[in-house]
């Protein structure tokens, strides 16, 4: 069976790349459709070499491979969500919101303010922007649709969710706390994201 090689990948990549695919999460997705619709290609025919192969696949797909550029990036923002919610139960998240949780189911409820919530749940809504300024090299798709998400997210909880439930403490109080949990949730998979696709930077 006939695999292609790292510099047949690579061929691949600079090719999207200079097509103007700038996400590289994107360019990675579509660098490994095109490479398993060449290995096939090559597969099915011995005697084909690999450019002859990918020229003759740019020219029929081109026009269709590029179009479908926001459907991947579709595809990778609902993987991006399901990591948020898997993060949700990440050992560290899980434990920071427990204990949390155990602060406000312990201490004398009637003396929290719990107004008090909302300043980590901003700080942590403000944070999630921090990555792409620091990493504002790496175009990452997913990375920017959950930090634009997570500031409409927190706008629409502070602006009518939280503000119509101010006068009831419990749900005021339960609806922050989720909320908390969330941005840190958010903001791990933010992160985390960031740090795998610098790895993949010099090779995307």
């Amino acid at each position: 069976m006939r695999t292609l090689s790292a510099e047949n990948i690579q061929f691949i990549r600079n090719y999207l790349k200079n097509s103007d695919v700038f996400f590289i999460d994107v360019r990675l997705e579509m660098t490994d459709h095109v490479a398993s619709a060449i290995e096939e290609k090559l597969n099915k025919n011995p005697d084909l070499e690999f450019y002859d192969a990918f020229k003759t696949y740019m020219l029929n797909h081109k026009q269709e491979l590029l179009k479908s550029t926001s459907k991947h990036r579709w595809d990778l923002d609902k993987k991006a969500l399901k990591v948020v919610g898997k993060n949700m139960f990440h050992p560290l998240i899980a434990g920071i919101f427990l204990l949390v949780l155990g602060v406000f189911y312990f201490a004398d409820f009637s003396s929290i303010n719990v107004e008090y919530i909302l300043f980590p749940q901003a700080l942590l809504g403000s944070c999630a922007i921090l990555p792409l300024l620091i990493y504002r090299y790496l175009k990452v798709s997913f990375v920017h649709h959950l930090v634009f998400l997570i500031y409409m997210y927190n706008s629409f909880l502070v602006h009518f969710v939280i503000k119509a439930t101010e006068n009831n403490a419990f749900v005021f109080t339960i609806i922050a706390l989720i909320s908390l949990w969330i941005n840190m949730s958010a903001l791990k998979t933010i992160i985390e994201s960031f740090r795998y696709y610098k790895t993949k930077f010099k090779e995307a």
